[in-house]
């Protein structure tokens, strides 16, 4: 009788150390199946390898600082993940540089509008303001008007008001001279002038 219970004990422990090692096992295989393939997945990316060969798209897994697999890793998990297709925030795609060019010029007023109020920001050291709007639109309308000119748009700033008017420790104390010079330069060539220079 002593031994059926023996017998019986062993049987239950030993029941239930296989159970803990079955459950034990599970749990790690869970733990090493959810952890990320990748330290990093890049997707969709143009692969140039160098050899001549045109380039084409895969995804790039990288470990440790180092690629770890090219090639469409499609399920594969990583810690972060970077989408390389190029898509702009309402879904257009940009394919490199050529696509960027065609998105820029087919909003070609947005960019120029948008280049205006940083490069504005940048001369007044502050960001635009409600006053600064009719500035913007003018220097933004001049430059449609003369072909987009860079020139346009750095005369336009530094002849506004907004420009002239601007408040620093270093400032000058006479700034008429620059305002005259900005003005003139603003003002069309005479027609004289460029019929001389079309004639050489």
């Amino acid at each position: 009788m002593k031994t059926s219970l023996f017998f019986k004990s062993a049987a239950v422990l030993l029941t239930a150390l296989a159970l803990g090692v079955f459950l034990f096992a599970r749990v790690a295989v869970d733990a090493q199946s959810s952890a990320p393939s990748y330290d990093l997945l890049i997707t969709n990316a143009r692969i140039v390898d160098g050899s001549g060969n045109p380039w084409f798209r895969s995804d790039i897994g990288i470990t440790g600082g180092k690629i770890a697999k090219i090639g469409f890793l499609n399920g594969k998990t990583a810690t972060r993940t970077i989408d390389a297709a190029g898509k702009l925030p309402e879904g257009q795609s940009l394919d490199g540089p050529a696509g960027l060019k065609r998105v820029l010029l087919e909003k070609k007023n947005e960019f120029v509008r948008c280049l205006v109020e940083k490069m504005m920001t940048y001369a007044l050291g502050r960001g635009p303001e409600r006053s600064d709007k009719c500035t913007i639109n003018d220097v933004a309308a001049r430059m449609e008007k003369d072909g987009y000119r860079f020139s346009d748009l750095i005369l336009g700033i530094v002849g506004s008001d907004a420009f002239q008017m601007r408040r620093g420790k270093d400032r000058g104390a006479d700034v008429a001279p620059l305002k005259q010079a900005s003005q003139e330069a603003l003002q069309p060539a005479p027609q004289q002038a460029r019929a001389s220079t079309v004639e050489r």
